[in-house]
Order: structure tokens, then C-alpha cells, then sequence
């Protein structure tokens, strides 16, 4: 006389109701207030990039998902935490177009970066952070024309990543010296 019946909504929206009939047949003994079911919602845009840590002037590339496709929808590259209308550079991303890479020269600059999906001049997406690294310093090296030469030859030394300071200077000196 008592039960409980759970079901998984239809994927079809609409308005729907539960039915309890006598015995078999089609005798309509109650029927349940309306169950409306709603379309789902559409999926969210998203932003993902192939690199989130560069060097500077490296390639990264954004990629949109479930973009809305709007005439005026936007992507734009910004420094991490600056105010949606101030950005490094930005593209169009197509009416229509809900799928999109963007490959972008990242700045010089180092520091935090993000991309931006914009809609109707409002943010919708923001990426994962992209940091621009601050170049590596390039350690000096010291290369030789030959690690043996007998007594009076000439041997030669070549660097390669120096300093460029002015009172840099090279020696030839004893081993221990």
C-alpha cells in the first residue's frame, strides 16, 4: 500500500507526471503533480594551454572549448591579476566558432600571464597561469684548442658566455698557483 519509486529523469525536456494504474490495466487511479525537466545547461567554455612555464618569447598555445560562438566573443593574454581591460595582445574568436586554438609569442616580460575568453566584453574563461621565467643566466665556459702541446706550442683558449664586463680578463696559470 506504501511505496517509494525512484527514476532518472529523461534526457528529453518536458513535462512529465507519475501515473499509478488499478491492477493491470489502463484504470487511472492517481496521477502525480507535473515533474518539469529542464534541457541541461550548456557546457561551460574552457581554456586550456600547451605550456605553463616559458621561457621569454616562447610559443604557448590556448585552447578554447565550448566557446558561445558570438560575432564580438574575444581571447585575450594578460599579466595574471590585471583588470579585464588591460591586456598584451588578443584576437577575435570567430561568430560561430565554439572550438579555437590561438598561438601566441609570450612577452619578454617574465611573470605570471593568462588567457581570457571574453563575451559580450565580459570575461567568461580564464586559464591556467603562465609563467614567463626569468632568463637563465648563461654560465661562462672556457674551451681549449688542445688539452695537451708540447713546451714552446702555442695552445688557445675560447670563451663563450662571458660577462661582457670591462675588467674581465683571462689567465694561463699553473695548476694550484
Amino acid at each position: 500500500t506504501t511505496r517509494t519509486w525512484t527514476v532518472t529523469a529523461p534526457n528529453t525536456a518536458g513535462t512529465y507526471e507519475f501515473r499509478l494504474f488499478k491492477q493491470g490495466s489502463f484504470i487511472r487511479l492517481a496521477t502525480s503533480p507535473t515533474v518539469t525537466v529542464t534541457a541541461p545547461p550548456p557546457p561551460s567554455p574552457t581554456l586550456t594551454v600547451n605550456q605553463t612555464s616559458v621561457q621569454p618569447g616562447a610559443s604557448v598555445t590556448v585552447t578554447l572549448n565550448n566557446g558561445t560562438g558570438g560575432a564580438s566573443d574575444f581571447l585575450a593574454l594578460a599579466a595574471g591579476g590585471a583588470p579585464d581591460a588591460s591586456y598584451v595582445q588578443s584576437t577575435n574568436v570567430g561568430e560561430g566558432i565554439t572550438t579555437r586554438t590561438w598561438t601566441v609569442t609570450m612577452p619578454s616580460t617574465p611573470g605570471a600571464y593568462e588567457f581570457r575568453l571574453f563575451v559580450n566584453n565580459a570575461r567568461a574563461a580564464t586559464s591556467p597561469s603562465v609563467t614567463v621565467q626569468v632568463p637563465a643566466t648563461p654560465v661562462p665556459q672556457l674551451a681549449l684548442s688542445a688539452s695537451t702541446v708540447t713546451a714552446g706550442a702555442p695552445v688557445t683558449v675560447t670563451l663563450t658566455n662571458g660577462l661582457g664586463g670591462s675588467t674581465d680578463w683571462l689567465a694561463f696559470a699553473a695548476v694550484g698557483a
